[in-house]
């Protein structure tokens, strides 16, 4: 029969391992389960193409009935299913194959082998859909680096692996040395899975036989092209059971000897592994020993060179504290000269200030006293031209009185013969009302014609009266103006006093602090000498000869001390370090002695439970500790795809088959 080639990789397979190949018919419908270790979830299921040879009624009345498959097992994998159109291939984790073949040479890529070139026909890079790919490559493009740890075998390690980034070579390597407890496991899993993959083809021929038997009618070409899947699966798992339990043979024929090789190897190199540190511990107490004694005279060395650099320390002190001390009083005595000159400036400028003050009031002062003494003289020469016009208003109005009593005296006699002369005519003629009517109004017109250049003399009188009264009240008033500019002008003249008197007061303090400032810049200056001359003696006695030694010699006892220090301290941590690292080693060793002596005792007990049978329960309490902590304390130095410890369940089961 035609087999094709399948190639199955589970999703937390490293690129590191090699796939699993399963060889199954060219026609037969596959149904893939991947699991986890520990894990059972839903199923997966990939329909491969289907190549059929004969129709497939829909409605036979000789269609055999479905049969759901059977429960989980114990260990959690799903049974074969019993119809004819799948198959389920269970894939419980990433794992070496259990072929002889594939063990030596297992390729990373089918096509690479010669055998499974040829055979292979439905290749996975060109049968996968485009969703698988894609879901493959993303997977393998998010998929961390795992590292791979090397695996402990029962004899050596025969196949390359990386373990710190590092490649071990391993070639040359006996072939025995591939037989590990894993390996022997997974052949003893593959000897029960193939006896139960036989019985379940075994049974479903005797049921599909039973169901034609049932049916009373002969057997078809149709019935044997259905019984042709569960006698092949019979044939081929035989052969895998047979040769899985050959494999199986050969292991337990040469683990023994592998192991004593193994093991007399490992401890001939513990045993010189410790002979080196042994030895090595010993050097470096001797080397401990001559260190502890150069550092005790070193450390005497030191002590004296310490009382030497301390006497000069405290010498050198002194003169720092001298020198300080100086420094200290020329940094003061500069301070107080700073705050002189300062003082000295600040009083300057005020005193400029109050200069241009001063001589802005006197200026302006000066203006004023002139505009007042300008004003005076107006306010004198219009008084002058007042007084003048008054005299000369006087000397009119006597000359018009002069005038007007001339002219009341020549006037007084004409009147008084005019009144006689009217009173005579009116006693002539004192009969007639008209006639006395016509001189009664003709007598006040005459005397008001007599009388109208008097009431003008009287008039031009008072209207000179009133403009000269009005002259006298404007005379006044210029003498209050007068009085007023002169009181003002005398206030003028006493402030102008006042600034002198402020003036001179001031040159004389700013002359006075000339004086002062002049005296203390002169003590200063000395002081400034003395010290100058003092540093000088000073610097002088710095660059002499002794001096020079004796601070050379304080430098280089500090340099020799601090190289001491260094050295000690380097030494120490080197003694240190060294100390350290023998101790790791030494522990290294006792832990990977204790753990040869665990896993020589758990071969021990696993040969007495394949090769003696006897004594499997008397020895499984205690094998089933001693197998707990192996894995515990040795999971570091395993693969991923090793299984646990092969029970005498397994052994007891395949000795009776």
């Amino acid at each position: 029969m035609t087999k094709g080639v399948v190639k199955v990789e589970h999703k937390n397979l490293s690129t590191s391992q090699s796939p699993i190949h399963l060889h199954v018919s060219e026609d037969a419908p596959v149904h893939l389960h991947f699991e986890p270790p520990g894990y059972c979830g839903s199923e997966q299921v990939k329909q491969a193409p289907e190549f059929r040879k004969y129709p497939v009624k829909s409605h036979s009345p000789y269609q055999v009935p479905w049969i759901p498959p059977p429960a989980k097992t114990s260990k959690g994998k799903f049974a074969y299913a019993t119809r004819p159109a799948t198959r389920k291939v269970n894939v419980m984790c990433p794992r070496r194959s259990t072929s002889a073949d594939s063990i030596i040479h297992h390729p990373e890529d089918p096509m690479e082998d010669s055998i499974l070139r040829g055979a292979t026909r439905y290749d996975e890079r060109n049968e996968l859909p485009e969703t698988d790919r894609k879901l493959c490559a993303s997977r393998q493009s998010i998929e961390p680096v795992r590292e791979t740890r090397p695996v402990r075998f029962a004899g050596e390690l025969s196949q390359k692996c990386v373990h710190n980034n590092e490649n071990i070579d391993l070639d040359g390597m006996e072939d025995e040395a591939l037989w590990t407890t894993s390996v022997m496991e997974q052949w003893a899993n593959d000897v029960e899975n193939a006896i139960a993959h036989v019985a379940r083809a075994a049974r479903s021929v005797e049921q599909y036989l039973d169901e034609i038997m049932a049916e009373g009618r002969q057997v078809t070409t149709r019935d044997m092209n259905r019984l042709n899947q569960p006698k092949d699966d019979l044939v081929l798992h035989g052969e895998v059971a047979v040769r899985a339990g050959r494999e199986l043979c050969r292991w337990a024929s040469s683990v023994k000897q592998q192991q004593d090789r193994f093991l007399n190897r490992k401890l001939q190199n513990v045993s010189s592994r410790e002979n080196a540190m042994q030895s090595e511990i010993h050097r470096l107490k001797e080397s401990l020993d001559r260190t502890t004694l150069e550092l005790e005279e070193t450390q005497k060395r030191l002590g004296s060179q310490q009382n030497e650099s301390a006497r000069f320390t405290s010498v050198t002190e002194s003169l720092e504290t001298v020198r300080a001390h100086l420094q200290r009083e020329l940094r003061q005595r500069e301070s107080e000269c700073n705050r002189l000159s300062t003082q000295v400036r600040g009083l300057e400028c005020r005193l400029a200030e109050e200069r241009a003050t001063l001589h802005t009031r006197l200026e302006s002062s000066v203006a004023t006293v002139a505009q007042l003494s300008e004003t005076k003289e107006a306010l004198k020469r219009a008084a002058r031209a007042q007084k003048k016009r008054a005299d000369q208003a006087e000397k009119s109005l006597k000359d018009l009185l002069e005038r007007l009593g001339k002219t009341d005296g020549r006037i007084t006699p004409g009147e008084e013969i005019v009144d006689r002369r009217y009173a005579g005519e009116d006693d002539e003629h004192g009969g007639g009302q008209v006639g006395d009517g016509a001189s009664r109004s003709y007598s006040p017109s005459s005397a008001s014609k007599q009388r109208t250049p008097r009431e003008n003399l009287t008039r031009r009188a008072s209207s000179r009266d009133a403009h000269l009264e009005k002259l006298q009240e404007e005379n006044q008033h210029l003498r209050d103006i007068a009085a007023k500019c002169e009181r003002r002008m005398a206030t003028a003249e006493h402030e102008m006093e006042e600034l002198r008197t402020s003036l001179m007061q001031c040159e004389s303090m700013l002359h006075d602090q000339q004086r002062d400032a002049d005296a203390q810049a002169h003590k200063l200056r000395v002081l400034t000498e003395q010290l100058q001359v003092q540093k000088t003696g000073r610097d002088e006695r710095e660059k002499s000869p002794t001096y020079q030694r004796e601070t050379q010699l304080v430098e280089e006892l500090r340099r020799q001390l601090a190289e001491a220090r260094n050295e000690r301290e380097q030494v120490e941590h080197a003694a240190e370090i060294r100390s350290a690292e023998l101790r790791a080693q030494l522990t290294q060793a006792d832990a990977t002695n204790r753990s040869l002596q665990a896993y020589l005792t758990f071969l021990k007990r696993s040969y007495a439970s394949v090769f003696q049978p006897d004594l499997a329960q008397l020895l499984g309490s205690s094998k089933n500790g001693v197998n707990c902590n192996l894995f515990k304390g040795q999971n570091t130095l395993e693969t991923s795809d090793m299984s646990p410890g092969l029970s005498p369940q397994a052994v007891t089961r395949e000795q009776h088959r």
